[in-house]
């Protein structure tokens, strides 16, 4: 992070002549001519980032046109990340002379700045930013992510992937997650004809299948099946599955977060398909307290605090948002 915050400030002056270049070329919707000028803009900004190795321009009638940059193009099947935006405003012809572009302290302004120029400017920046990565480095060290994935693997209650003897394959919790190996904040529950198994529970599942996810571990692998099948068992927007109010609304966060990296849109409960990504916003905004603010009666882990939790709750509205 500290790499690339020294990038972009030994860039900023750059950054801001694009931004500023685009400001002034007016593009309101539906502006062919001003859509032109600013694609050649960022075109031409593009054209000059080491990592990219093509920029094309798509004529769209009516309209003006479409820009696709690509970049850290590979032969093999590495995930691709796809970043999109738009280069028209809602601001007619004129309006730069009305609100010129200005930078007042550490702010700048001018029509269509915020949505979205400046963001089409810090795109491109980034790939200029991020062309030393490791990634891009043949015979670089990287994350040693074979031992992340042994690592939460073995937070499992996986016995076929898990090889920890606390490991369990009982109905009620395999496939979800504890805190780390060997110890669940959930506790500890005595299985049927003996013997302990330790506790599954909600928001640790949702943070290993997430891990999964970011560690690229494919949907069809089993351990992300298994901790599938037991959030779906266990899907609850009631409580924290296993710990009841405690860590609730980090529990939820999570939620979001894990079933959309997932791309789980649907969990089908008694033979009936739940929109969970609705249901999970309905249920924020009924706790929602009347100074706009959200907190849990439950203390641990600072539940209680209200600046936490409405920051855990404005992050999950804003996960739900886009998918609404």
């Amino acid at each position: 992070m500290l790499a690339l915050r020294e990038h972009f400030a030994s860039r900023q002056h750059e950054v801001l002549a694009l931004t500023c270049a685009l400001v002034e070329a007016e593009s309101p919707s539906g502006d062919k001519e001003g859509s032109s000028g600013v694609v050649s803009l960022l075109a031409s900004a593009a054209n000059s980032i080491p990592s990219v190795n093509s920029v094309e321009r798509f004529a769209s009638e009516d309209f003006g046109e479409h820009l696709a940059v690509r970049a850290f193009a590979k032969s093999d099947s590495s995930r691709s990340v796809l970043v999109l935006g738009h280069t028209d405003t809602v601001h007619p012809r004129g309006s730069i002379k009305e609100r010129p572009w200005r930078a007042v302290g550490n702010r700048i302004y001018g029509p269509g700045i915020f949505d979205m120029k400046v963001n089409c400017a810090v795109a491109l920046e980034a790939l200029r930013a991020t062309k030393n990565l490791v990634a891009d480095k043949p015979g670089a060290k990287d994350l040693n992510w074979q031992a992340a994935i042994d690592f939460v693997s073995r937070c499992q209650n996986l016995p076929s992937h898990n090889k920890e003897k606390w490991a369990s394959g009982d109905p009620a919790n395999k496939g979800g997650f504890i805190y780390y190996p060997g110890s669940s904040n959930a506790g500890e529950v005595t299985l049927e004809g003996g013997g302990k198994a330790l506790r599954s529970y909600g928001s640790m599942s949702y943070a290993g299948l997430l891990s999964f996810i970011y560690a690229d571990v494919k949907k069809d692998d089993p351990r992300v099946v298994a901790a599938v099948e037991w959030l779906n068992r266990n899907y609850s927007l009631a409580e924290n599955p296993g710990l009841e109010q405690q860590g609730y609304f980090y529990y939820l966060h999570l939620m979001a977060k894990g079933l959309t990296a997932a791309g789980i849109t649907e969990f089908e409960i008694g033979g009936k398909k739940v929109d969970w990504r609705r249901d999970l916003a309905m249920r924020l905004m009924k706790l929602q307290q009347q100074d706009g603010s959200w907190t849990n009666e439950t203390p641990r882990w600072k539940e209680n605090n209200p600046v936490l939790v409405t920051t855990y709750c404005a992050l999950t509205l804003e996960i739900l948002y886009g998918q609404l």
